[in-house]
């Protein structure tokens, strides 16, 4: 099972979010049902999870919660399509990235290329392998989308995925609650 860390958003950005994934959904495009709105900072194949946990919390206990705004609409184009929405340009998040990784440096063995520093783009999915017939349909959706959508990280948690399962949520800068 892979393992995904993620951010998450303030309580009125992710319902704000979740609202949004909805008007997909109805609209009978594929979305991540089963996991909060979030912008993962890594994937791993494996992980010893006991130990990772552990050091996730003291982890979220040293880091600040921070706002951020999500700017623009955009797309990974791949056989399948993601359709998602791109923070604008924003050092804490660039830095709490670098961060993460100088800090769980031992784990890029197991890390998905995708999210290393050097080749890391991040974005909350809207639309999650969508065919490139949908892709119309995911554009009328979102063709009256109000950005920038104003954000606040306040939670870092592991996500185990295929089937999705919550493993862990920490507040940042609460000691790890």
């Amino acid at each position: 099972m892979p393992f995904a860390i993620e951010l998450y958003f303030d309580q009125q950005s992710t319902a704000t979010l979740i609202d949004l994934r909805t008007k997909f959904l109805l609209a009978g495009l594929p979305v991540d049902e089963d996991t909060l709105p979030h912008i993962s900072l890594a994937i791993y194949d494996q992980l010893d999870l006991y130990d990772y946990i552990k050091r996730l919390k003291k982890y979220a206990a040293s880091i600040s919660p921070f706002n951020l705004k999500l700017t623009q609409v955009g797309m990974f184009h791949g056989e399948k399509k993601v359709v998602f929405l791109q923070p604008g340009l924003d050092d804490r998040l660039k830095a709490l990235h670098q961060d993460f990784h100088v800090h769980f440096q031992d784990e890029i063995k197991n890390e998905w290329s995708y999210y290393l520093p050097q080749n890391w783009i991040p974005h909350c999915t809207l639309v999650l392998a969508a065919e490139e017939k949908q892709i119309p349909k995911a554009l009328k959706v979102i063709d009256n989308l109000q950005l920038p959508i104003k954000a606040r990280i306040e939670k870092i948690g592991i996500l185990g995925f295929k089937p999705n399962e919550q493993l862990a949520v920490f507040e940042i800068g609460n000691s790890g609650k």
